[in-house]
Parts: C-alpha cells; structure tokens; sequence
C-alpha cells in the first residue's frame, strides 16, 4: 500500500512540474519571446518550442531522469510489432477527425447552425495557411520540434514517466486515462490530444517500446502538417455551419466509438501476457 501511494504522490509531483513549466513559460512567452526581434521577423511562435527545449534540457541535466529515460528508450520495437506504429498512427487520425465531429455536434445542438458557425469563428484562407506552413522559419521549427524533439520530449514525460508511475498505483485503464488527461491539458485542445494519448500508451503496451508511441506521434504531427493531412482536418463550408459538411468527421466519431475500446481492450493485461509483451517499465 505504502509504494502504491508513494507511486501516485510520484505521478502527481510529475503532473505539477509539467504544469509549473507551463505557467512559468506564460509570461516569459507574453514578455520576452515575442518581443525578440528576430522571431518576429520569421514569423516564428517560441512559446511551445523552447517549451519543449528546456523539457528536453531538465530530461538531459538531472541524472536520475537522464538514466530513467535511457532506460525506457533502450528497448527496440520488436520485428513482429513494427506495423503498430502504421496502426496507432491510422487510430490517431481517425481520433483527430472524431473529436472535431464531436466538437461539431455538440455546437448545432446547443445552438444549430448558426451557433456551430459561431463556434468556428474567422479562419484565414487556404493561401495564407499554405505560406505561413511553408515558410522557412515555420518549416524548421515545425519539423525540428513537432517531428523529432517533441515526440520524444512528451512520449517520455507523459508515457514513460508519467503514466508509468500511476500505473504503479492504479490499474493501466486509469493510468490511461489520467496521463493522457493531462497531456490533453497540456496542449490546450483536451479532447483530440487526450484520444491520442491513449492511443500512443496501447501502443507502448502492444509493442513493449517506448519507441513505438514516440515514432506514432512524430508520424501524426508530420501527416497532420497543413500542407499534408491538416489542410483536411477542418471542412471547406464550416463558416456556414451546414452540419452536412461534417459527414467524414461524424464518420469517424463513430469509428473512435467503436476502433478505440477495441484497441484499449486489445492491449489487456491478460492479452499482453499471453502476447509477451514486456510491462513498460522503468525500474
């Protein structure tokens, strides 16, 4: 009982430093980073880059993270498991598209369409997406934080480490669940992050490697880069708010009701036994 309570004291410790470094970093993005002449030149967001840069830092400069970290990234994806990654990736998608069908649901029936409109508000056109994502200071930051830094920065805070501690203390279900929570707190938009954190931790447990949730996440940042996939994440006619236009993210809303239970339940404990998987761990 004692290391079940010291495990979850552990999990929340982790969860406050990932939302002290948030708070902390707000006003230094407010105050400092846009005023950087040169950010503002390359029309460049630092917020969340040197975000995740001083993660990485804090990962790399204390030992006893430093080894925990190495310890999880250590284990290969194993020859058989590598086609998990092309699945929880397709997942991931599909969970990205059936949040924002949610999301649409939910604003015409509280207010039609002219309250799903309003919900969408203004959003710039297709050519001024298309240069802001291909600009050059854009496609640097995007690619070195959101493809390669990124990944492994979160994978090993909110999977490794986090939902490793509270999966010490609760059932793996509730560790799930709790971790991908504040991953979506995290990031901002709750709901398509907090899916794709229980994606990425049944990925882990169905392949015995960290790296496997970690190259699913850099894979999805990248296919949902504006110029790939994000170009089709929000529907052309949304300022109507024609809730028709919507049909493929309702489409997939019903298939994360369906695909995600599926995929949690396949990744079991009696399951990944009977699989010998390794248990993620840390020890």
């Amino acid at each position: 009982m004692n290391a079940t309570r010291a495990s979850a004291k552990t999990g929340f410790q982790i969860a406050f430093l990932i939302f002290a470094v948030i708070f902390l970093n707000a006003p230094l993005d407010k105050f400092i980073y846009k005023n950087w002449q040169w950010a503002l030149d390359l029309d460049i967001a630092l917020g969340r880059p040197l975000m995740i840069i001083s993660g990485a830092i804090l990962l790399a400069s204390i030992p006893p993270l430093r080894r925990a970290c190495a310890e999880l990234l250590a284990p290969r994806i194993p020859d058989g498991k590598r086609r998990e990654v092309a699945f929880a990736v397709a997942i991931d998608l599909v969970a990205a598209l059936g949040a924002l069908g949610a999301f649409a649901l939910w604003n015409y029936a509280r207010g039609g369409e002219p309250g799903l409109a309003r919900a969408m508000g203004e959003h710039s056109s297709h050519g001024v997406q298309m240069q802001q994502a291909l600009s050059p200071g854009h496609l640097v930051m995007f690619v070195f934080v959101a493809g390669m830094i990124g990944p492994i920065v979160e994978e090993l805070v909110f999977r490794g480490l986090l939902y490793k501690a509270w999966l010490d203390a609760w059932r793996w279900v509730w560790a799930a669940l709790a971790s991908s929570l504040v991953f979506g707190l995290f990031h901002g938009l709750v709901w398509p992050q907090f899916l794709a954190g229980i994606v990425f931790v049944v990925a882990w447990r169905r392949s015995g490697s960290l790296r496997t949730s970690i190259y699913s996440h850099a894979l999805s940042n990248l296919l949902l880069w504006y110029p790939l996939l994000g170009q089709f994440l929000l529907p052309a006619g949304r300022s109507t708010g024609e809730l028709h236009v919507w049909t493929p993210h309702l489409i997939c809303l019903a298939a994360t009701a369906v695909l995600l239970p599926w995929y949690m339940w396949s990744a079991r404990d009696s399951r990944i036994q009977r699989a010998g998987a390794p248990e993620p761990s840390i020890a």
